[in-house]
């Protein structure tokens, strides 16, 4: 008996893709599951903060970029690598910057604790 041959669809695509995310978010809950089994409720919650601040500032230093190189890098032709390299530039000075400014106006005093090491730690990790 033949299998069917699997053809590079939309449907293939979008399952592959529901797949990960379903894997991605399952080993995150366990990941916590876990944590919060090993390490106090303190300890937990302080990283969860953390981890939650470092997303929301890498989203927003983004600057929803990943649209515009949609739109923008089918026409782009041969200036399509100065263009990626260009955005990578601007968003990680951009990321860099509020990170910055996050962990040294006291926004992140309760989130990022430590010294100078752990925040800019942190503020590389953005």
């Amino acid at each position: 008996m033949r299998l069917p041959r699997w053809r590079k669809s939309l449907t293939l695509n979008a399952a592959s893709l529901m797949t990960a995310t379903v894997a991605t978010n399952a080993l995150g809950l366990v990941f916590w599951v876990v944590a919060a089994h090993l390490k106090s409720p303190v300890i937990v919650g302080r990283a969860a903060a953390v981890v939650t601040a470092l997303t929301l500032l890498a989203t927003i230093a983004q600057l929803n970029m990943t649209n515009i190189l949609l739109r923008l890098l089918p026409n782009a032709g041969r200036l399509s690598a100065m263009l990626i390299r260009r955005t990578y530039v601007v968003v990680a000075g951009v990321a860099l910057v509020i990170s910055i400014v996050f962990v040294t106006s006291g926004l992140g005093a309760r989130v990022v604790t430590g010294g100078w090491e752990a925040r800019a730690l942190f503020a590389v990790a953005v």
